[in-house]
């Protein structure tokens, strides 16, 4: 069993997944998608996080660590965000108004707490 998790993600087709202290190539067979054969997530000491798009339909975010720093997941959040967007191939959020963009970001941070405390509510561990 790995410490790959899946997001519940009900409104939009897009699958996200969150990974704690396993490389890319474990990440992506965990999940079920075919390793690029792309470097280690973990190129040097100071990266801790990252996002990937795994195919057009799949998100990973990805933390070196078992019990990432709350800001870190913060700003991972914010990239996964993105990256949903670009794969719908359209701007889901508006400037004018930042709100459902805010509760969307808070979404995928909470849910990423849950799956570090194993709340079923917001993750569905893959085995």
């Amino acid at each position: 069993m790995t410490n790959v998790y899946k997001l519940l993600t009900d409104i939009y087709p897009i699958d996200i997944y969150v990974s704690f202290g396993v490389s890319k190539k474990e990440a992506c067979e965990s999940i079920g998608v075919e390793y690029d054969g792309g470097g280690s997530l973990w190129k040097d000491k100071e990266t801790t996080g990252m996002v990937s798009k795994l195919s057009s339909s799949k998100v990973l975010i990805a933390f070196k660590y078992k019990n990432p720093d709350k800001g870190l997941i913060a700003h991972e959040a914010v990239h996964a965000k993105n990256y949903v967007s670009e794969l719908l191939g359209k701007e889901i959020f508006c400037e004018e108004q930042s709100e459902p963009e805010a509760y969307f970001v808070q979404w995928i941070f909470n849910c990423v707490i849950g799956a570090i405390k194993e709340n079923k509510e917001c993750k569905k561990k893959r085995k």
